[in-house]
């Protein structure tokens, strides 16, 4: 039997819903669908918005079926560049338009050439976007003149349209990379909410160290899809900062090659010239950020595979001293590797080495001492600055060498009294740093791949072919070399700030170089194929030294060329300050100097 009361109280409770929700829609807060695709690709075709009806104030649209009831606005206030409104036109009283604000009234609204300009100023596109440092983008974020959103998804079309031709990325994330850039956007939204130092900054993360439940290879077929259990420290910590990993990075097989190519992903190539290696280990890192996919990434280095690619594509790698940034072992107890930032600017470079060096509980190697790194800086004038083109023993292409001299003469402009000093390293330097990494990492690849020799690249085999003919008296020998050389450099230093050479002897090897079987050509001398085209190694095995690469200047074939800036042991700062003069007096990066892809 039905009960009338109940139909009442069901019936009120119905109309004060009602009432309720009218009033919410009308004051407050109303839902609306993007219509078109207009708004691509920051918002897409059916996406849903919820919109605040009180931000500029009411008038007659506010309220469902536009009531004639006033005329204009009340409790006004002014809509701010960038916000994205719904308004109906006056011709139009029906339909809802959804578009973000470009304009003023007073503002001149100009198309020229396809490009937007406002007041006689280009509006940024979707390509200055994508070469926007970390620290650019922040101040974006929190001026609200850019969304974590709108960034994450420029990013994501431009890898979309050229990691075929690079290589550059392994494994995505794109999904998950979307979702936290919108709780990103909400911290910046929110007044009571304080953004993090990397919130809403995307990151890659080079293809071999632990993303706790995502996938890596290391470049490797025994690898590939090997799920990771835990975070690598410096990962760790670029997460709790609000980083938004974009994806992994490549790398050849094991990290152990100065180029980047493996049989998981294929050739990763240089975005300036795709007939070239962008470097490696770090390839992938330095091939992404060059062609705009990621503003900051992380690289690691156990004879230059930060500061390679740095070079050979015109970014900014830093190696730090050793014990300065945390590891995972076993390489944390390797005092030649290190792992650290790649980005394409010094200040980005700081930024990141800020949050993940530093002691952690799970690398006894680091150092409890940490240092703040400054965001600008680059007085130079009066400081000693020491250089050497060669190293004593290196064969250096010629492009090379004039960017390099070119270079001193900047820092010359700037104040600085630049000394050439005679380094007496000879190549059994070279002997000494490769015998190391036999006898240790040559050895740990053969276990890795005992019994499955037949999926590994040649130039892996190399490494555990190698490792089997140094005998604990080459170990030792080794051990005692590398004393030698810093019995020289380290009082040399004492009276020098810095120290300068280039980062590669030659801008780069070819895309498919491979240094178990082909030739290396320097001025017309045949050097050593695995290391005699690079220069970095040598502050490896003195890895107590900070040293980052900065670009230079380009080749005859448009390869970049690098100079590398070293410091005393831990003097961290001395070699930031340096490279600021260097970066503010060069400009790389300018519009008309990146890759055409």
């Amino acid at each position: 039997m039905i009960n009338k009361n109940s139909i009442i109280d069901n019936t009120k409770t119905l109309f004060y819903a009602l009432i309720i929700a009218l009033i919410i829609r009308s004051l407050f807060i109303q839902p609306f669908y993007i219509p078109s695709s207009s708004m691509e690709p920051n918002l897409l075709v059916g996406d849903r918005l919820f919109v605040t009806k009180y931000s500029y104030g009411y008038s007659k649209h506010s309220f469902p079926f536009s009531p004639n009831v006033f005329s204009g606005r009340i409790l006004y206030s002014k809509p701010k560049m960038g916000d994205v409104v719904v308004f109906k036109t006056p011709a139009d009283n029906r339909t809802d338009y959804i578009k973000r604000l470009i304009g003023l009234p007073g503002d001149k609204v100009q198309f020229i050439s396809s490009n937007l300009y406002i007041n006689s100023s280009e509006v940024m596109s979707d390509n200055e976007i994508c070469y926007m440092s970390a620290t650019e983008l922040s101040k974006n974020y929190r001026d609200k003149t850019l969304s974590p959103v709108e960034v994450i998804k420029v990013l994501i079309s431009r890898a979309e349209s050229i990691n075929s031709k690079l290589n550059a990325f392994t494994y995505t994330f794109y999904e998950e990379a979307l979702d936290n850039a919108k709780k990103a956007e909400e911290k910046f939204l929110s007044k009571n909410d304080n953004p993090r130092l990397l919130e809403g900054i995307p990151v890659g993360i080079k293809d071999e160290s632990g993303l706790k439940g995502k996938p890596m290879s290391n470049g490797s077929l025994l690898l590939e899809g090997t799920i990771s259990d835990n975070d690598a420290p410096i990962n760790g910590r670029i997460l709790q900062e609000g980083g938004i990993v974009l994806a992994r990075t490549a790398t050849p097989e094991f990290s152990c090659a100065g180029y980047c190519n493996n049989l998981v992903t294929g050739i990763t190539r240089n975005p300036w010239n795709l007939d070239f290696t962008p470097g490696g280990s770090s390839g992938g890192s330095g091939a992404a950020l060059a062609a705009g996919m990621i503003p900051i990434a992380t690289g690691s280095d156990i004879g230059g595979s930060i500061r390679i690619p740095a070079s050979c594509t015109g970014v900014v790698g830093y190696k730090p001293p050793y014990g300065r940034n945390p590891e995972e072992a076993p390489f944390c107890l390797d005092f030649f590797s290190h792992v650290g930032p790649m980005a394409r600017t010094v200040a980005d470079n700081a930024l990141l080495q800020n949050i993940i060096s530093g002691p952690h509980p799970l690398d006894m190697a680091t150092v409890r001492e940490n240092v703040e790194l400054p965001f600008s800086g680059g007085d130079i004038k009066g400081k000693k600055i020491a250089w050497s083109d060669d190293l004593g023993f290196f064969e250096v292409e010629a492009s090379v060498r004039n960017n390099f001299m070119k270079t001193l003469e900047v820092l010359k402009d700037n104040g600085a009294i630049l000394e050439k000093v005679s380094v007496p390293w000879t190549w059994e330097t070279y002997e000494s740093y490769i015998n190391y990494l036999f006898y240790g990492f040559g050895a740990f690849i053969g276990d890795v791949c005992s019994g499955n020799e037949d999926k590994v690249t040649d130039y892996a085999l190399y490494w555990i072919e190698k490792s089997k003919t140094v005998t604990p008296s080459k170990f030792a020998g080794a051990m005692n070399t590398i004393g030698e050389m810093y019995s020289f450099f380290g009082p040399m230093m004492e009276n020098y700030h810095a120290f300068l050479c280039p980062t590669n002897a030659l801008p780069a090897v070819k895309a498919d170089f491979d240094h178990s079987k082909d030739k290396v050509v320097i001025n017309g001398k045949e050097v050593e194929p695995l290391g005699g085209w690079f220069m970095t190694h040598p502050f490896n095995a003195l890895s107590r030294l900070p040293v980052m690469s900065v670009p230079s200047g380009f080749s005859n074939d448009n390869v970049p060329t690098g100079i590398q800036i070293v410091g005393k042991s831990f003097s961290d700062k001395d070699v930031f300050n340096v490279a600021y003069v260097i970066e503010s007096a060069s400009n790389w990066y300018q519009a008309n100097e990146r890759p055409e892809i």
